[in-house]
């Protein structure tokens, strides 16, 4: 079923949510993105995301900004905001 714009965005809301946590929860996963580089979120478990993500890529990289663009799966465990523990520099 194809779904509107406006609700491709809330899940991927969700998806660049649990994204975070996870960078917050383990940072060091994530020292490889490069600044600057377009990230983008793949689910495993929402082929219609998916798919609307990866034709967001495909025109990203169309568009030859010369920009890193990253395709990002999603995080095999949920990370919840409780358990990240943040340390100020």
């Amino acid at each position: 079923m194809i779904q509107d714009r406006a609700d491709l965005f809330h899940r991927n809301i969700g998806l660049t949510k649990q994204h975070l946590l996870d960078v917050l929860a383990h940072p060091d996963r994530y020292d490889w993105i490069p600044d600057g580089a377009y990230v983008i979120g793949l689910p495993k478990n929402d082929r219609e995301l998916f798919e609307a993500n990866m034709k967001l890529a495909h025109r990203l990289a169309l568009k030859g900004e010369g920009r890193p663009i990253i395709l990002l799966p999603e995080a095999t465990k949920r990370v919840s905001a409780r358990k990240v523990h943040v340390k100020a520099a």
